[in-house]
């Protein structure tokens, strides 16, 4: 019987990827199952903004200008939000 092959790469463990290291974290952490979903949400989008570039290749500026864009986007629907309240308020 030939000796198992270690060096063959189908039997080497990949690290785990990074939204997948963020799940485990926060599970080892207890937190709720909506605060995860919502956790990758963000890191899912923070990584699209950019071009799908690892979170780890950027810097500080990258941050902002997702911030940025992100308040920027989500202004309107805060608008529109408001708007809806005072017109069912006045109801």
């Amino acid at each position: 019987m030939a000796p198992p092959n270690f060096s063959d790469k189908s039997t080497t463990a990949k690290p785990p990827k990074l939204l997948d290291q963020v799940r485990d974290k926060l599970r080892v952490k207890h937190y709720s199952i909506r605060t995860e979903q919502t956790y990758v949400d963000w890191i899912k989008r923070y990584i699209f903004f950019h071009d799908k570039r690892h979170p780890k290749n950027m810097e500080a500026r990258d941050v902002e200008a997702f911030f940025t864009h992100d308040a920027g986007a989500a202004r309107p629907l805060r608008c529109f939000y408001h708007d809806d309240l005072n017109t069912r308020l006045e109801s």
